[in-house]
This record gives structure tokens, sequence and C-alpha cells, in this order.
């Protein structure tokens, strides 16, 4: 069974339900049993490249991890799930379900490893004020004015 390459639609344009924010943001990762939500692999670090209140998109160095192959989670998602860590600069700590959609090499310049499309299970499971994921420390408030303008869409 081929992986979807892409998350585009064949004639080129955007195919999500809900439009995505550029970030960058670490996370943790592990492969966890959809029905028991047991870990099955330890945890990883990986890379969010953008985010939406569906889903996100992450970098991830490897795709076999404590011998688990990732792909196996894009093939059978009623059986597994990505667990996701998300640490707002807030506080706290965000924990999400999110199957995977398609996986392909990373291609941009400087980037190794692979580029994870993730859904998250339940759309309404990100909190509210997703958006503050994405601000930076306040030590820079011109790129928090930014980001703030860029995520209430003006």
């Amino acid at each position: 069974m081929g992986l979807p390459m892409w998350p585009w639609s064949k004639k080129g344009g955007e195919r999500r339900g809900a439009g995505r924010q550029r970030a960058e943001i670490e996370t943790g990762y592990r492969v966890v049993d959809a029905v028991t939500r047991r870990p099955l692999t330890l945890e990883r670090r990986a890379l969010i490249h953008d985010l939406s209140e569906e889903g996100c998109g992450l970098l991830v160095p490897e795709l076999v991890v404590d011998g688990f192959d990732l792909k196996t989670c894009r093939e059978f998602p009623k059986d597994y799930l990505l667990g996701l860590k998300l640490k707002p600069l807030s506080g706290g700590t965000w924990l999400l379900h999110a199957t995977v959609r398609w996986i392909t090499p990373a291609q941009s310049s400087g980037e190794a490893g692979f580029r994870v499309g993730a859904r998250f299970e339940d759309p309404v499971a990100l909190p509210n004020q997703w958006q503050r994921l994405l601000l930076k420390p306040a030590s820079q408030p011109y790129q928090v004015a930014a980001n703030l303008a860029d995520a209430s869409g003006s």
C-alpha cells in the first residue's frame, strides 16, 4: 500500500479543512496503542513545523522508533496513534493523540529526517487557546506582536 507523499490534493490546492500556521515547536511523541493508550515506544523528540486546530506537521529524525516503524501508524490508524506532548510557554502540558495521515522524506535544504502529517484524534482536543503555542518568549516583543496578529487572523 503506497503512502501519500504530500498533504496537497492532486489538483495542487490545499486539501486540509483548517489552515495551518507555521511553527517551530519542540515536542515529545511516542507510539501508543489506539485502544488502551498504552505506550509502545519511548518518548522521542520532534519538531512541529505547522499547526492548526485539526492537526500538525512534524519533522522526525527517523521512521523506526524502538523497533516500531511509523509507517505502521499510517497503515493501521485504528490500532496505532501518536501521543504528542505539547508545552505552551504559559505553562502546563497538553497531551494529544493523533493519527498519521502521510509521511514523506524531508526535502528542504538543511532538513534531515521525515515530515509526518498528523490529524488530532478529536479536533476539539486541542485547547481553545492553541495559538499561544506559536508565541515566542516575551524577550522578543516584536515577534510576539507579529504572532498575535497572525493567530487572530488579522
